[in-house]
């Protein structure tokens, strides 16, 4: 069934919560170890992580707020 929705959202060159989790799927056997801060539809912020060190997940966290704020001055 085609989401007509998702469709239109990647003409306009945004990126869905839908097309990120199939995109991570896709290439699963290629990632080690994963971290995911997820805000829910009532404002709730979860917070998971596979297996691993959390000096590790501390890490992957600045990586991650390093990158978006190198984004926001681009």
């Amino acid at each position: 069934m085609i989401d007509f929705n998702e469709k239109r959202a990647e003409r306009d060159g945004i990126i869905t919560v839908k097309a990120t989790l199939e995109h991570l799927l896709q290439n699963v056997e290629q990632i080690e170890r994963v971290f995911s801060v997820v805000k829910l539809k009532d404002g709730t912020i979860k917070v998971s992580a596979s297996d691993g060190s959390a000096l590790e997940a501390l890490g992957m966290l600045e990586v991650a707020k390093f990158d978006i704020v190198e984004d926001m001055y681009e």
